[in-house]
């Protein structure tokens, strides 16, 4: 390595003399081989002598902290698992039972559930499990006879989450759970045949029921909620109409409008009659107007007239008419959160576009994971890609990003990702994935 030699014999002087004696003001004392003034020179010479020593130096210092810089970040690397593990082991039992409570919906409807795959992972981690009953107050529909008996059991005497998405085999499941009706918190409607096995099982009188969710129109008077409160449902008019007795008492409300016409009359109509909702959420997907009319304005309420705390809307599609519409009949409505959502598919070729910048300040982290390899294929046909004031943004998201964009393979990325001023993502962290993909990842903090 340049200039190493001479970064040893400075730091040889340095421990001798000390830094003052080994760099004295008059350049004709410095002990220095190089810095020693021959007999045909002048000062000019001997000064250039010592520049070039220092920056030699200088340089091979440079070298030194990029390497160890490097050799740091891998070191962290590695022991980045067993910091985890001893982290965990010093981690009181309490607080690590708040911890799986607070990730126990991590996999959803997965074939082995959070709480069996903890039993699993040590004897430490098992004991824990099973004196959580909250951990077990999730039953799915995929869940044979003897695991939900375990489930039941092991969740004490709390509230059961009830998860329905599939139909298959519900005679037998609603059966197994037939005398906890009166601890279920949530439901899934799916099918009209739900309902009747609800009927016919004599599973009406649901007491404790906060949550349900419903993909046809249901009779809700046949069943005895006295603490609804939140809705989630597919369509408008038929599924939730204006005249309902419980629309007074629901504070969240999910609506998910697909391809069929949707009465947006009967909507503003709905939402009159809620006089507590606190948070409202729109999925539209490919929904189409059809020979509706648009409303009369006149008839909405004020603009800005009801508060709420939150407002979502998610959009997938082009619906350009019928999203505007929809805006029109929320006009009144006055959120303290607003999130929007739009996802609209790249054409397959979009050699026009080369370059695209996000600056999204409240933006929150996209979830790759929904991301096919077509959809990663299409983005990387970009040249560059730069993402500014995402305060949103995790570390472990921008690696996924990284990763699949700027690939080894060089031939098949982009030229350039840039993140600016995201403020989560911190300098130690991008060195990191530099190492790994190189000068394409660019950065300012």
């Amino acid at each position: 390595m340049e200039g190493l030699g001479e970064l040893l014999d400075i730091l040889t002087r340095v421990k001798k003399k000390g830094w003052d004696n080994a760099f004295p003001e008059n350049l004709y004392n410095n002990h220095s081989d190089i810095t020693r003034p021959p007999v045909y020179s002048g000062q000019f010479l001997t000064c250039l002598k010592a520049i070039k020593e220092a920056t030699l130096c200088i340089k091979a210092l440079n070298v030194a902290q990029s390497r160890l810089g490097k050799r740091l970040r891998s070191l962290r690397k590695l022991s980045r698992p067993l910091v985890l593990e001893d982290g965990i082991k010093r981690l009181p039992d309490e607080i690590l039972a708040i911890i799986f409570e607070m990730t126990r919906h991590v996999n959803g409807s997965q074939p082995y559930p959070f709480a069996v795959c903890l039993s699993h992972v040590s004897r430490r981690f098992r004991r824990i499990a099973l004196a959580t009953p909250s951990l077990w107050t999730t039953i799915h529909d995929t869940y044979d006879d003897s695991q939900i008996q375990v489930f039941i059991s092991r969740s004490g005497r709390l509230d059961l989450d009830i998860k329905i998405r599939s139909g298959w085999g519900m005679e037998s499941f609603l059966e197994v759970l037939k005398g906890t009706t009166h601890r279920w918190s949530s439901f899934d409607l799916i099918d009209d045949d739900t309902e009747y096995l609800l009927e016919d099982l004599g599973m009406m009188d649901l007491p404790r029921l906060r949550f349900l969710s419903y993909a046809y129109p249901v009779e809700l008077s046949k069943y005895s909620i006295p603490m609804l409160s939140q809705l989630s449902v597919q369509g408008i008019g038929r599924a939730i109409p204006a005249g309902s007795w419980f629309l007074s008492k629901l504070t969240h409300l999910e609506f998910h409008l697909s391809k069929r016409d949707e009465n947006l009359e009967d909507l503003t109509a709905t939402l009159q009659c809620m006089k507590n909702v606190r948070d409202l959420s729109f999925k539209l997907r490919d929904c189409t107007l059809g020979n509706v009319l648009p409303a009369d304005k006149a008839t909405y309420p004020k603009p800005h007239s009801v508060h709420i705390d939150r407002l979502a809307i998610s959009i997938e599609g082009e619906m350009q008419d019928y999203s505007g519409l929809l805006f029109d009949a929320l006009s009144h409505l006055w959120p303290s959160t607003l999130e929007l959502s739009i996802y609209s598919n790249l054409p397959d070729s979009c050699d026009v576009v080369k370059t695209v910048h996000f600056d999204a300040p409240m933006g929150k982290g996209p979830s790759w994971c929904l991301l096919d390899n077509v959809h990663w294929e299409r983005i990387r046909s970009l040249d560059n890609l730069r993402f500014t004031n995402c305060d949103g943004f995790t570390e472990s998201e921008v690696e996924t990003l990284t990763t699949k964009l700027l690939p080894t393979e060089a031939e098949n990325a982009m030229r350039s990702l840039e993140i600016i001023s995201c403020k989560l993502i911190s300098e130690d962290f991008l060195l990191g994935l530099h190492d790994e993909v190189g000068d394409r990842l660019k950065w300012t903090l």
